[in-house]
């Protein structure tokens, strides 16, 4: 699905999320949280966003930290992180250049449904190709300890 694999360097990037502008290398010294969705208010990304919301906490305590990508306009995203109450950024993807930048664009122009778990260095530790929306949190902390 993605061209990236498990010890690639993550590839950097600017864009514009509900948190204001975000770059992958500003969060250097701690782990990210990368989860590329398909669409905002469509009741599997909902879920996945939820659960991710629920266990915040518990990421922040590893040293984690959660970015959420899709292509959907940033209009759409505050919406969306307001309706559900999310505290972590939403980036807009509009142009698609970071899904594909990360391989998970698709045919029809949105992002897949993929996680990648990148460490302090930067470093891709883990992908999530299928994401168990119900319960991400845990398949996530199971794999960063």
């Amino acid at each position: 699905m993605t061209h990236l694999k498990v010890g690639d360097k993550a590839p950097d990037f600017i864009a514009k999320s509900t948190k204001g502008d975000i770059a992958l290398s500003n969060f250097k010294g701690k782990k990210v949280i990368l989860y590329f969705y398909v669409k905002d208010q469509t009741p599997g990304c909902t879920m996945q966003s939820i659960d991710l919301q629920q266990g915040l906490d518990r990421l922040n305590n590893v040293n984690a930290i959660v970015i959420g990508i899709s292509v959907d306009t940033l209009d759409s995203h505050y919406k969306f992180a307001k309706k559900h109450n999310l505290d972590f950024p939403l980036i807009s993807d509009e142009d698609g250049s970071i899904s594909r930048l990360y391989g998970v664009l698709n045919e029809n122009n949105r992002s897949r449904r993929v996680t990648f778990v990148i460490d302090e260095n930067g470093i891709i530790k883990h992908i999530f190709t299928k994401v168990n929306v119900k319960d991400h949190t845990n398949e996530i902390l199971q794999v960063i300890g």
